[in-house]
């Protein structure tokens, strides 16, 4: 059994009339979609290609923009993935803190077990981001429970893209 419809078939070109004969299907039920072939797989490939246009969404508001990225960040810190995170640093805090001092100031006496965007708040170029974050204590104290607390990040937008805002 074949995966491609018509691959069965034994298709053959009469020589003497140049005509395209089909011997599994009788005359009467052969269509335009037989005969030109080309011009639907181009509408199918076409409909993939706008198809999947539509899977990755564009954000309709810079607060829902923030929180994606926001949200992406914390996705990738929880991950242990640092590299990541420090990509969604802005482009000037980039250029004068490398991905190691970054690293290291990420250390602290908890460890991050969630995270989560609760509220955003944008005005023309700059929005405040409201995660809330849940933590461990890495450090040997009689509290054996996890820390829920909550933190604002500032992001700012720079050619196009929202950035988070770092302190030097």
């Amino acid at each position: 059994m074949s995966f491609f419809p018509g691959a069965a078939r034994a298709a053959h070109t009469d020589a003497a009339r140049g005509t395209h004969i089909d011997a599994a299907r009788p005359a009467h039920t052969r269509t335009a979609r037989a005969t030109r072939p080309g011009i639907w797989r181009a509408a199918a490939v076409a409909a993939m290609v706008a198809l999947t246009g539509c899977a990755t969404p564009i954000p309709a508001s810079p607060e829902q923009a923030v929180e994606q990225r926001a949200n992406a960040r914390w996705k990738a810190l929880l991950a242990g993935d640092i590299e990541r995170a420090y990509g969604f640093t802005a482009p000037s805090y980039r250029a004068v803190t490398s991905l190691e001092r970054y690293s290291a100031d990420l250390g602290g006496v908890a460890a991050w077990v969630g995270a989560q965007v609760v509220r955003v708040e944008c005005a023309t170029e700059k929005c405040t981001a409201v995660v809330k974050i849940e933590a461990k204590p890495i450090f040997t104290t009689p509290y054996k429970g996890t820390i829920t607390t909550a933190v604002d990040e500032t992001w700012l937008l720079e050619d196009g893209q929202w950035w988070l805002y770092q302190k030097l």
